[in-house]
């Protein structure tokens, strides 16, 4: 369950962030005077590299809580040997 959450929490707020950076940097092009198309290429720009920033850290994240899950089983595993050695 704590995995779920972490994960929603995440990805919220990377897609509020997302999304204020992305307005933000839009109205920034309009008021300096860049053409619209240079702006709307911009902007699908930004949305990519936000795209590929989302996909890295979810692997990222998949990697670490994969990694905790397999020492908490071995963990498990070497307590629960600790426990029949004792009976």
């Amino acid at each position: 369950m704590k995995r779920i959450n972490f994960r929603v929490v995440l990805g919220m707020s990377f897609f509020i962030g997302s999304v204020i950076f992305i307005a933000l940097s839009r109205h920034y092009r309009e008021l300096a005077g860049i053409s619209r198309d240079e702006a709307s290429w911009a902007f699908f720009m930004n949305i990519g590299t936000e795209l590929f920033g989302a996909a890295v850290i979810f692997f990222m994240l998949e990697v670490v809580l994969r990694k905790r899950e397999e020492e908490a089983e071995k963990a498990d595993a070497k307590s629960d040997r600790i426990m029949m050695s004792l009976y």
